[in-house]
């Protein structure tokens, strides 16, 4: 039974257009790697805040990127 769109947003309602994603990850290519050299020639604060405070940060956002949503794991078109 062939799914209407409606259903497909329903069960997808995470989409990105593709020009928000490449501005997303261009941004965090250039932006990481520039944030990291800035914080390592703060110094000391800095190296601790690049080893520790940065990767703690990265692993929250993605932790709360992929956090269960209503609707996940549901095929397109309800429940069948």
């Amino acid at each position: 039974m062939p799914s209407s769109p409606a259903d497909d947003a329903r069960a997808y309602p995470r989409r990105v257009s593709f020009v928000a994603a490449l501005a997303a990850v261009t941004a965090l290519i250039v932006g990481v790697p520039l944030l990291i050299v800035g914080l390592a020639l703060a110094g000391p604060p800095g190296w601790i805040a690049a080893a520790v405070v940065l990767p703690l940060a990265t692993l929250a956002v993605i932790l709360w990127l992929g956090r269960p949503r209503p609707g996940d794991g549901e095929p397109p078109g309800g429940r069948g």
